[in-house]
């Protein structure tokens, strides 16, 4: 009761070619690219490691799905405690078009007149 002398290697290429075109198949979908978020984030004062703040929201981000490096970057902005640097650091994150700003401190969550803003939708 064995194969017919010849079937077991076409068999074989049969199996073996069927497993090649699964494995090509999924690693396509696994090289899909993931649209990588980019948020800014713009604090008035000198950057502080580590920071409770910042870790906080790097947490909250990854328990909303968002991971440094792999599907999201923070792009970092500090005033250094000079106010008026504020408008030149909010002018440089908006022109990297993020998905998001965001600012702490109060002064820098008060936008200059001449940053545009964000218009909210109706």
């Amino acid at each position: 009761m064995g194969l017919a002398p010849g079937r077991a290697p076409l068999r074989a290429v049969v199996i073996l070619a069927i497993l090649g075109v699964l494995c090509v198949a999924l690693a396509a979908e696994a090289q899909q690219p993931t649209k990588v978020h980019r948020v800014g984030r713009l604090n008035p004062g000198p950057p502080i490691e580590p920071s409770p703040g910042l870790e906080a929201f790097r947490q909250w981000l990854r328990d909303l799905g968002y991971v440094e490096g792999q599907n999201l970057i923070i792009e970092q902005r500090y005033a250094e405690g000079n106010q008026e640097r504020l408008r030149d650091l909010a002018a440089e994150l908006v022109r990297l078009k993020g998905d998001v700003i965001v600012a702490t401190g109060g002064a820098a969550a008060t936008p200059p007149s001449s940053t545009p803003r964000a218009r909210s939708r109706s």
